[in-house]
């Protein structure tokens, strides 16, 4: 997790998550050839303000993600972006 940083072409804060499923099993078959690292996705939260961006605070917290657009990078990898109306919760794990 990163802390909440501003580019300055943006308005908002962003927070980049690497979200990792350990109940994800190493030998499942992923029928997209294009994603070539399955064991974790990418997440990019975007807040107004440093206050409103999420805090992991550890390991086994769990993450809801609602109305997130999952792409393919070129690399291979999974990544999630919000879009508007999206949201997100964490549950203590």
């Amino acid at each position: 997790m990163s802390e909440p940083y501003k580019s300055e072409d943006s308005t908002n804060y962003t927070t980049k998550l690497k979200v990792i499923d350990p109940s994800f099993n190493y030998k499942t078959v992923i029928k997209n050839d294009k994603i070539k690292f399955h064991k974790f996705v990418h997440i990019n939260i975007y807040s107004e303000t440093p206050d409103k961006a999420p805090v992991i605070r550890f390991v086994g917290d769990i993450i809801r993600l609602r109305r997130f657009k999952f792409k393919v990078t070129e690399k291979g990898e999974l990544m999630g972006n919000m879009q508007k109306y999206s949201n997100w919760l964490i549950y203590s794990g």
